[in-house]
């Protein structure tokens, strides 16, 4: 009797000790020394007139080995290491940032992006697992005192009273 306990003892650490193995930090994390990123969206502010803010945003995903990549991500904005949005159901990521039209210039933005090991800090020496290009043509104030689409429209409206009051 007391050699089958040590038995069943010793099947449930080696059960144990496997689980351990299988599920080590690495492996949670989802550490991933070579990820593919594939970009599907990006997209930024261009009218500076109806936002108070230029926002960036790219939506993406990421393989590591052939596999989907499900790890926690951060990126570094400004001082501030913030959290990457992931899907609730599926792979995909995004990361917005959105700052004041001024503080975003015209052109291509590279955002670093961390796996959840930089949550303790990014410094200059913290190496990204990889980083994703945004390009940003710039967000312009338009003059008039409504937007574009809007002029266009009251134009057709105005365009189509006219010849409907001009035919017989």
């Amino acid at each position: 009797h007391v050699l089958k306990k040590k038995k069943k003892m010793a099947a449930s650490w080696l059960c144990v000790s496997l689980t351990l193995l299988v599920l080590s930090p690495a492996y949670v994390l989802g550490e991933c020394s070579n990820p593919a990123v594939e970009v599907q969206k990006q997209y930024s502010t261009t009218d500076a007139a109806l936002y108070e803010e230029t926002s960036l945003v790219a939506t993406f995903t990421v393989t590591c080995g052939g596999e989907p990549y499900s790890g926690a991500l951060l990126y570094k904005d400004g001082d501030d290491v913030v959290p990457v949005a992931k899907e609730a159901h599926g792979n995909g990521y995004q990361v917005t940032i959105s700052k004041k039209h001024a503080e975003i210039a015209s052109g291509t933005h590279t955002i670093k992006i961390y796996d959840s090991s930089a949550a303790v800090g990014v410094t200059e020496d913290t190496k990204a697992l990889f980083s994703v290009d945004i390009s940003h043509g710039g967000a312009a104030f338009n003059p008039l005192p409504c937007s574009s689409e809007a002029l266009a429209f009251w134009l057709l409206v105005a365009a189509a009273y006219i010849a409907m009051e001009a035919s017989p």
